[in-house]
């Protein structure tokens, strides 16, 4: 299985050639170019990240600071930027605070630096962004780049290269903003208040699209104003709108017409069914696209006891550190029940974490990163690679020195005590040893003082728990090149309204098995091999979004059909694209 990012040029440039761009394309960068903010859109395989890599090209040339921002940390290195939370300074829990807090935080040195600098922010994968999610940015933009003077290398002020006011979206930077409304909306919206920051708010159902409440102002959330398009963040913007419609993914113009029909929800003909459901062999290598989590375990379960290497476990490290409470009642009440008698077991509050409570590691097994370690190198959440051998366990490999640790993810050289099946295998694309993970790493380009006490203090307990089996971490050969020794990941969170507050963490190996992934983790990768089975599938876009991760029909083998496939397209998105003369609903 080969799986190449639509714009991975735009991560290493020297990799690909960029093919000369279509005439609608060019449209598109010209428009952009002469200052104007832009949505673009267009089916999977027109070309948006090759747009995108046009643009940005042309608008460095002219000296201006280009930022890219994506929902997911996969979205962002597609396209070579950084998630919106990493862009904005926020930490995981920043979205429980009240707007005008956050608007008090983004005055902090690096994030204000960070937010004044650009001239154009560029925001991709836009169906996945919430409403308010958008809107905070817009806020916090607005309320920290008025007043803001650029200098040069030596401290002298220099000119300003873009408009820096509050009565202008997102400050004054010109916006482009593209991807398909077409493919996954935003997951879970609304979880937190905007106003209050409260997330006590009623839970989301995919199919009951009710309304939602925040019971500690009564603001009402409305499941068809979650789209970016609905915000007053979008309005202001007042954006020329483009559609591409020259597919380059796909050649095969059965497979398109297909496709453009699941991507406007209209029904497929006979003939267009059998095409895709007549039975042939299992491609070599492919990855299985499934709609649940449920069926993505079993399947990966069913691959992890075929390889016959040792197995080796490893058991999550919880904390719960109440700072004005009694600790020992509330940790009892949130202990998962099936470790009830274990002091140092799961926490139920943790029951939905992304880090597994235990996790079985084999060589040879296909696995998943789930954290953001190294954006440079191509490591993020939603990377896949395959273990390849183990490493041997070592506290400088493991814990970078205090002066590190506020830059979790600074640069280190491998050890060459790791066990591989080859020496020669442990080298990242760029020709040297890659850089080991450490505990906390991330995103982040912070760490707070207790949080370092905490992190370390928790990884070693993981350690020390998992013995003898922490003698040894995996070492993964990911899919674009990198080689890369994997450590524990230490994940945060900060509990109550107010400081001191509690923290809640989990320390985990950062690695999920991968024979199987689910449609939303595939989303913006293109799949040479893919099996597809849609039948469970609850998002009527998940149908869409799933076969057109495929080249074309030779590597595609589709074993079900969803059910929900004659739902339409979402009445929302087709609403507002028919508003601006997009898209094509015969």
């Amino acid at each position: 299985m080969r799986i190449v990012p639509p714009s991975f040029s735009v991560v290493r440039g020297d990799l690909m050639p960029e093919p000369p761009l279509h005439p609608e394309q060019a449209e598109v960068v010209n428009t952009i170019a002469d200052g104007s903010n832009v949505f673009y859109t267009g089916s999977a395989g027109t070309g948006k990240s090759t747009v995108l890599k046009a643009f940005v090209s042309k608008l460095k040339d002219r000296g201006r600071k280009v930022d890219i921002v994506a929902p997911s940390g996969i979205a962002a290195l597609n396209v070579g930027g950084m998630t919106i939370f990493a862009y904005a300074g926020w930490r995981p829990d920043s979205l429980k605070e009240p707007l005008q807090k956050l608007k008090q935080q983004a005055h902090g040195r690096s994030v204000r630096k960070r937010l004044c600098a650009t001239d154009v922010l560029v925001i991709d994968e836009i169906s996945m962004v919430e409403r308010d999610l958008l809107v905070r940015l817009d806020t916090i933009m607005r309320e920290i780049r008025p007043g803001w003077q650029p200098t040069d290398e030596r401290g002298k002020f220099v000119a300003q290269t873009s408009p820096h006011r509050r009565d202008m979206p997102f400050g004054g930077a010109q916006v482009i903003v593209t991807g398909d409304f077409c493919q996954l909306p935003p997951v879970k919206p609304f979880r937190t208040c905007i106003d209050c920051g409260g997330d006590d708010l009623p839970g989301y159902h995919m199919q009951d699209a009710r309304d939602m409440m925040c019971k500690r102002c009564q603001r009402v959330y409305k499941d068809s104003e979650k789209w970016a398009f609905s915000s007053e963040a979008w309005a202001d913007c007042d954006f020329r709108y483009f559609e591409l419609k020259q597919i380059h993914r796909q050649s095969d113009k059965r497979f398109i017409d297909i496709l453009n029909k699941c991507r406007y929800g209209q029904s497929l003909s006979t003939d267009q069914r059998q095409l895709l459901l007549t039975p042939k062999p299992d491609p070599v290598g492919a990855v299985k696209l499934l709609p649940r989590k449920a069926e993505v375990e079993s399947e990966n379960r069913r691959n992890f006891a075929s390889l016959p290497a040792q197995a080796r476990r490893f058991e999550c490290q919880d904390c719960f550190i109440w700072r004005n409470e009694e600790q020992t009642p509330e940790l009892q009440k949130h202990r998962s029940p099936r470790y009830a008698d274990r002091p140092n077991g799961p926490l139920l509050s943790l029951k939905d974490h992304r880090l597994e409570e235990a996790i079985e590691l084999k060589q040879g097994m296909l696995v998943i990163l789930l954290v953001n370690l190294d954006f440079k190198l191509g490591l993020v959440n939603g990377s896949q690679g395959k273990i390849i051998g183990w490493e041997e366990h070592s506290d400088a490999k493991v814990f970078p020195p205090r002066e590190e640790r506020r830059m979790p993810s600074s640069p280190r050289k491998a050890r060459p005590s790791a066990k591989y099946d080859s020496p020669s295998q442990f080298r990242s694309r760029r020709g040297g040893p890659s850089s080991p993970t450490r505990f906390g790493g991330g995103e982040s380009t912070s760490l707070k003082p207790e949080h370092v006490v905490i992190k370390e203090s928790q990884t070693r307990a993981f350690i020390g728990r998992n013995a003898p089996t922490t003698a040894l971490w995996p070492v993964v050969a990911f899919h674009n090149g990198v080689t890369q020794a994997i450590y524990p990941h230490c994940e945060l969170s900060e509990l109550g309204a107010e400081e001191p507050y509690s923290v809640l963490g989990r320390t985990q190996m950062p690695l999920l098995a991968a024979w199987a992934i689910t449609v939303h983790k595939s989303q913006g990768m293109t799949l040479d091999r893919v099996i597809v089975d849609l039948w469970n599938s609850f998002e009527r876009e998940m149908v869409y979004v799933a076969l057109s991760r495929a080249r074309g029909l030779e590597g595609l083998k589709v074993v079900r059909l969803a059910r929900v496939m004659e739902r339409g397209v979402n009445e929302e998105v087709r609403g507002f694209l028919s508003e601006h003369g997009m898209g094509d609903y015969r």
